[in-house]
């Protein structure tokens, strides 16, 4: 496939995303529109934190996320797997940071 034709067709699936999402309004603020957006999902494995991309249905107004079952299961079954210790390869993308408690008194 040629680069502008995938560029023409990629521009074509994001058009019919806006349009469906526009077909639907925020049930937590009732005033936005639903549009399709790649988000990064976070779930903790012991001290550290594991984020996870993935496409969905994101509020335009208020930010609130809608997930297809399919992805809620894919999340959860990458959850599991990174409490065993099964994802390869995970890219470290920085450091958690403490500040001392006797700073905060």
């Amino acid at each position: 496939m040629e680069e502008g034709n995938a560029c023409a067709d990629k521009a074509g699936e994001e058009k019919a995303e806006k349009e469906e999402g526009a077909k639907w309004t925020c049930s937590n603020c009732g005033g936005g529109k639903l549009v399709s957006r790649e988000v990064e999902e976070a779930f903790s494995v012991g001290n550290d934190i594991v984020l996870v991309p993935i496409r969905t249905k994101v509020c335009s107004e208020c930010g609130e996320r809608y997930y297809a079952p399919k992805a809620l299961r894919k999340l959860d079954e990458l959850e599991a797997m990174a409490k065993r210790g099964a994802i390869p390869n995970l890219e470290v993308v920085g450091k958690v940071l403490r500040v001392p408690k006797e700073m905060v008194k």
